[in-house]
Formats: structure tokens, C-alpha cells, sequence
């Protein structure tokens, strides 16, 4: 997998988080982010691997999320 696909499955994990209250309640929760600092830092790859990571951690999240490569 090329850099490129890796950042967009990265980034389309952060949407899918964001889009769903309680996996974003439980995100911000986890990591202690608040939402401005979501929105704040919505460009940094660490903040979309976090959210790749907070799917996987939980799979049927992250079969829900239909995160995968195009």
C-alpha cells in the first residue's frame, strides 16, 4: 500500500468517528481531546492514525466504518 492510500483509509477513519456520537464521545474520551482540538488539528496525520487505531481496536467498528483501500 502505497503512502497516499494509507492517509486517505487514515482520514476516512477520522470522518466515520466523527459522524457517529458515541464513537465520538468515546474517542474524545479515550483520548482526551476536546472538539475544538479535533477540528484544530483535523489536518495532522497523528490525529487520522488515532482515529485508524481507535476503529481497530473494536472490530465491529471497524467493519462498520467500511475503511478500506480505492
Amino acid at each position: 500500500m502505497q503512502a497516499a492510500q494509507a492517509e486517505i483509509i487514515a482520514i476516512r477513519a477520522l470522518q466515520f468517528v466523527m459522524q457517529d456520537e458515541t464513537l465520538r464521545e468515546r474517542f474524545m474520551a479515550i483520548t482526551g481531546l476536546t472538539p475544538s482540538e479535533i477540528q484544530n488539528n483535523v489536518t495532522d496525520s497523528g490525529l487520522h492514525l488515532g482515529a485508524l487505531e481507535f476503529l481497530l481496536q473494536h472490530e465491529p467498528d471497524a467493519e462498520a466504518s467500511l475503511v478500506r483501500p480505492t
